[in-house]
């Protein structure tokens, strides 16, 4: 009997663990702060939640609840070659298909720059 109830925790607690809404490649991202004078001199109240991407093909898949983002593909040269605004309900984002090669992916949410490299 301890072993049915000890099967059964594991079927039902198993898939909470994991993550299923995962679609692609995982991306890394680094956070850094791109505007102090926004933060102030206070010491912040916790760590910033880094947001859970993936991307398959050209589409970015941006796996967990977040507020809007500015989504930003960055050149070799530092320049922005694409910039979209994501709102607050969307989950995916068609990136263009004309580009090829090695990216920055910037995600931009008031102070906080969150960036990864992808290949496209």
């Amino acid at each position: 009997m301890k072993r049915f109830f000890l099967i059964l925790f594991m079927a039902v607690s198993l898939p909470m663990c994991l993550n299923v809404n995962a679609q692609g490649i995982e991306i890394s991202l680094s956070v850094q702060i791109i505007d102090n004078s926004a933060i102030g001199n206070k010491p912040a109240r916790g760590p910033v939640a880094i947001p859970s991407v993936s991307i398959d093909g050209y589409t970015l898949y941006i796996n967990s609840s977040h507020p809007d983002y500015t989504v930003q593909l960055v050149d070799e040269d530092d320049e922005v070659i694409y910039e979209v605004f994501v709102a607050e309900n969307v989950s995916t984002v068609q990136l263009p298909a004309v580009y090829s090669g090695e990216y920055r992916l910037n995600i931009l949410w008031g102070s906080w720059c969150f960036w990864g490299y992808v290949e496209l």
